[in-house]
């Protein structure tokens, strides 16, 4: 239960910031992009899904008997507890770069010689 309200704290704060972005000029979309983009620079695996299955998620994870889901990033889909699978897609240089624990830093790093010579 304590990640389920540590999960709902930071959707909250990242309202809140989506809030204080809006009032100074940005756009929704423009929003959703950049923290689309930001989890991946800090390893988070961010997934779009249809907004019931999204609610039928939530409903699950409320209660203890049904609140198990497993994410596979290698396969891109969840599963749940009731035996229901949901897919989703991640760009395929985002999903390697999760699946090998890599970011930019490293990229960069890989780079290095090219750079030097």
């Amino acid at each position: 239960m304590l990640e389920r309200e540590l999960f709902l704290a930071k959707a909250r704060a990242l309202q809140d910031t989506a809030k204080v972005m809006t009032q100074s000029g940005f756009d929704r979309a423009s929003i959703a992009d950049i923290f689309y983009n930001n989890c991946f620079e800090n390893g988070i695996l961010p997934i779009s899904l249809p907004e019931e299955e999204i609610r039928r998620l939530f409903r699950l994870t409320s209660d203890a008997s049904t609140a198990s889901i497993s994410v596979d990033l290698f396969d891109q889909i969840i599963k749940s507890a009731d035996n229901c699978t949901a897919e989703f897609r991640v760009d395929p240089r985002c999903r390697q770069d999760l699946l090998q624990g890599v970011d930019e830093i490293d990229h960069t790093l890989g780079t290095v010689t090219a750079i030097e010579t």
